[in-house]
Parts: C-alpha cells; sequence; structure tokens
C-alpha cells in the first residue's frame, strides 16, 4: 500500500466535566459519559464509509489507535472498541496508550481558572512562546517535539503493519501542534501568533494524509 493511502485521524475527546474558563491541560478530569457514546458512534460511522468507499478491501487490515493516557481521552477510546465490535469495520484494532499525545501540562495553573492567571504570567509565556514553561513544567516546544516524534513513530508503525487507517484520540493542543509541523514542515516555533487556533470541538475530529514530512 502507498503512504498516500494512508490516513490519521485525529480525535479530540468529548467534554469534560469542568466548569468552563479553568485551565485543565494536564488535569486528569472525566468527559460527559452519553457525550463520549455518542462521539464514538460518529466516528465509527464514519470510519466505516470511509473504508468501504475504498476500491481495496480494508477489513483485513488492522487500525491502529494511540491514545493520551488522560481519562477523558480513554474513555472515548474504551467506546469505540465497543462501537467497533458491533459493526464489520476491521477484523483486527491494535490500541496502545501513548503519553506523548496528552495536553500540554500547565504545571501550577492547572485547575485554576484563567482569568485568576496573573496577566504577567500570560504575557511572558506569550513572549517567550517556543521555551518558556508556562506553569513551571512544559514549552509548547516540548510539545511540538513530542507530537512530532509520535507521528513519526505512527508512520513506521502503519507502513510496518500495512495499516491503513490510524487513530489518535487526543487533545486540541496536540492537534494544533501537529497542524503546525505539518503546515510549516518544520518542528520550530518561535511566535505565539504562529500558533494553530482551528481545532476540532470536542467529540470531533480531522482526518489527515499520514505520509513522511520532510522537515525544513
Amino acid at each position: 500500500m502507498s503512504e498516500q493511502a494512508r490516513r490519521l485521524w485525529l480525535v479530540r475527546h468529548a467534554q469534560p466535566l469542568i466548569d468552563k474558563g479553568i485551565c485543565y491541560g494536564h488535569l486528569d478530569v472525566p468527559a460527559d459519559h452519553e457525550a463520549t457514546q455518542q462521539a464514538a458512534q460518529l466516528f465509527a460511522n464514519t470510519l466505516k464509509i470511509a473504508r468501504s468507499n475504498n476500491a481495496t478491501s480494508l477489513n483485513t487490515q488492522p487500525i491502529l489507535i494511540y491514545v493520551s493516557g488522560l481519562l477523558r481521552a480513554r474513555q472515548l477510546a474504551d467506546e469505540l472498541l465497543l462501537a467497533f465490535s458491533a459493526t464489520d469495520i476491521v477484523r483486527e484494532v491494535r490500541l496502545q496508550t501513548d503519553l506523548r499525545l496528552n495536553e500540554m501540562n500547565f504545571g501550577i495553573w492547572e485547575g485554576k481558572p484563567w482569568s485568576a492567571i496573573p496577566k504577567e504570567a500570560l504575557d511572558q509565556w506569550s513572549s517567550e512562546f517556543a521555551q518558556h514553561k508556562f506553569g513551571g513544567e512544559e514549552s509548547s516546544q516540548d510539545v511540538i517535539n513530542r507530537v512530532q516524534a509520535a507521528y513519526q513513530t505512527s508512520l513506521e508503525l502503519a507502513q510496518s503493519s500495512s495499516s491503513s487507517d490510524v487513530i489518535w484520540i487526543t487533545h486540541a493542543g496536540v492537534i494544533r501542534a501537529l497542524n503546525y509541523v505539518k503546515k510549516y514542515a518544520t518542528c520550530v516555533i518561535e511566535r505565539a501568533e504562529q500558533w494553530p487556533q482551528d481545532a476540532p470541538g470536542f467529540g470531533q475530529w480531522l482526518c489527515m494524509d499520514l505520509t513522511a514530512i520532510t522537515i525544513k
């Protein structure tokens, strides 16, 4: 199978059970159960249609699923396995936790309202966007580095297993980081305004070609 036929599905967890306006990147909060079930069913139906539209039967090819280690992502992975088992979408699913798909760790700001975070802390993050560890744990560049490495792993394992579909069950920050790397073919970010703003909504997804990235 050619690289062009491989797809990477970036699926965001469902609505988390936490008040709006709270910083919760690495905070291990659960997602709404009903919303998670609905997202899993909708995505399973979408994937089934996508695979059935391919000229070649794909049911014998494994689906590779990589899931963040955070609870709200694991919930969706569990529901997705149940949705797959109820259809003839695939004969083999390989699921693996990959902590590189976790949301950004905001350190001391986790669990606090964004409105309560000092403006000076936000300004410093913006002015030193790449390397500043906002909250003391992880920088934007750290996130990009781990996400790019996870992408390379997914590509290599898809090639070795002849898998046509790879699924990440993850978070908005991870999806934005990968979109940045794919769009600009670089793993280096310098300014806050370079960071992509668009990401799937809760329980939604996007699909991209899983192909090698030539880093500039």
